[in-house]
């Protein structure tokens, strides 16, 4: 969400002498009342039908920067948790495509415990686009119809601290699952129309992950 502009309002200031209840009349000189570059902007109309007076000028930035709606970021990137430990990537690809997800994906990311040997029973899908992702969070939340015996019953939730495959990208490029010692099924997968292409190269060197058994140094 965009950053509100600079204005002139100390921190605490009461506004509310900025809002007293006027009659509803046509101002004598309208142009003074008028944004710079804007014609009888929502919100005065808004206030208006209030019963309310617009702010003086220099506070029209803040009402303006308040009348923007956020932003809405498409919703495709999925947690899918409690996945059973012992489900590899290639496992896990297998139930995407079994549950009618083939080539709507476009990254699969399951983390690995390298001193346990197993999953840490959560892993990191993109969808191509928002509809695929919501139909897959309905089709998989309580799932439990595992290849493996298990009990688990599948958690699906967004993304919380970003969302995209660039974003994904961008997250994972650097970090020390890209060291050159960690073999490419334990490492995210990027993919285009099913196909497996090659992941960005890292901008600065991987460290070594902690407790990987095959680092060479």
């Amino acid at each position: 969400m965009a950053e509100p502009p600079a204005h002139d309002v100390a921190a605490g200031e009461d506004l509310s002498p900025f809002f007293e209840v006027a009659e509803l009349q046509t101002y004598e000189d309208e142009s003074r009342y008028e944004h710079p570059g804007e014609s009888s902007p929502a919100w005065h109309e808004m206030l208006y039908s209030m019963g309310l007076a617009p702010p003086p000028p220099h506070l029209w930035p803040l009402a303006l920067w308040a009348e923007q709606p956020p932003q809405q970021i498409p919703q495709t990137t999925m947690v899918l948790k409690n996945v059973p430990c012992n489900y590899d990537r290639q496992k896990l690809l297998g139930l995407l495509d079994a549950q009618g997800f083939r080539e709507r994906y476009d990254f699969v990311y399951l983390p690995i415990d390298f001193c346990k040997g197993g999953n840490y029973g959560y892993c990191n899908i993109n969808f191509v686009d928002e509809a695929s992702a919501t139909e897959f969070a309905t089709l998989m939340h309580d799932f439990s119809d595992w290849e493996i015996p298990s009990k688990k019953r599948a958690i699906v939730e967004a993304r919380r601290d970003g969302q995209g495959r660039e974003f994904l990208v961008e997250y994972f490029r650097n970090s020390d699952i890209m060291h050159k010692d960690v073999p490419d099924e334990f490492r995210p997968l990027l993919l285009e129309n099913g196909q497996k292409v090659a992941f960005p190269a890292p901008t600065k060197r991987p460290k070594r992950p902690k407790g990987f058994p095959h680092a060479r140094g």
